[in-house]
């Protein structure tokens, strides 16, 4: 049914397409020669981060692949860094508003699924900090879409318990599942 060489040949031809067109500071441009682009690097990563995830690739057995993956987080976190500098600069009384935007929810999901392989450097620390701190306290004003990247990020892969009833309320439904209570004003 399926041509397992083939399937091989073009996943590897994939990552060194991936490789090529990579900028030297990490990041990929949404075209080739143009400049680097947050999201696109962003959404490249989620994405190498699932596979890795279910299986489908090992970034561990893989080392130039772990090698082009370790430069965009290093690019990701450098982002986000930028972007609690600047916060805090312009700012400084406004920290506990809500500054939580789509990048920041994208790459807190893309580190969390990276973290075993990838700590977060000292010097972004509390930039991470910080935006987890913002997910768990604005988290019903994002769309839906952002608030499933907010749910997988603050629920810890290693047990059901690190999901944190305070944040994200829950009940039981009749075969025992635990389902999330949304509380919003617009029901």
């Amino acid at each position: 049914m399926f041509d397992i060489n083939r399937l091989a040949n073009e996943k590897n031809s994939t990552f060194a397409k991936l490789k090529e067109l990579q900028l030297s500071n990490g990041a990929w441009s949404w075209f080739n020669g143009m400049r680097e682009d947050r999201h696109t690097t962003q959404s490249i990563v989620v994405g190498l981060a699932k596979l890795n995830a279910k299986g489908v690739i090992a970034l561990k057995g893989n080392s130039q692949l772990k090698q082009v993956v370790k430069k965009a987080v290093a690019f990701m976190d450098g982002e986000l860094q930028n972007d609690f500098e600047k916060l805090k600069k312009n700012y400084p009384k406004g920290m506990n508003n809500n500054h939580l935007g789509s990048s920041q929810v994208e790459y807190l999901y893309a580190r969390t699924l990276l973290l075993e392989l990838f700590s977060v450097p000292q010097k972004s620390q509390e930039a991470f900090d910080y935006y987890v701190a913002q997910e768990k306290k604005f988290w019903l004003k994002k769309s839906n879409y952002l608030q499933g990247m907010i749910a997988l990020t603050l629920k810890p892969k290693a047990s059901p318990s690190r999901f944190d009833s305070n944040v994200f309320p829950t009940k039981a439904d009749s075969s025992g599942t635990r389902i999330i209570i949304k509380r919003s004003s617009r029901w």
